[in-house]
């Protein structure tokens, strides 16, 4: 079993939700995240930057602050059932 999978044997995608042909964002990703979420589901959009009509956002901060200003942003641009 990888290591991305921990103990339960659950892919790390399917434990943050992505599903088949969601757009996912990493934003502010630490170096090897890309491996650790691997593989992805079929038809996942992976981006970087802040777009709109996001299924899952995954946003990495290191203040309150930070944090604050990321789901303001980000808010307005996650689907209804979206997860951040």
């Amino acid at each position: 079993m990888p290591a991305s999978h921990g103990y339960s044997g659950t892919p790390l995608a399917t434990k943050l939700g992505v599903k088949e042909g969601h757009r996912l964002a990493l934003l502010h990703a630490p170096a090897g995240l890309d491996d650790l979420l691997a593989p992805l589901p079929e038809g996942v959009s992976v981006l970087r930057r802040r777009a709109a009509h996001l299924d899952v956002a995954v946003v990495f901060v290191r203040s309150r602050s930070e944090l604050t200003a990321a789901l303001a942003t980000l808010g307005p641009r996650m689907t209804p059932a979206g997860g951040l």
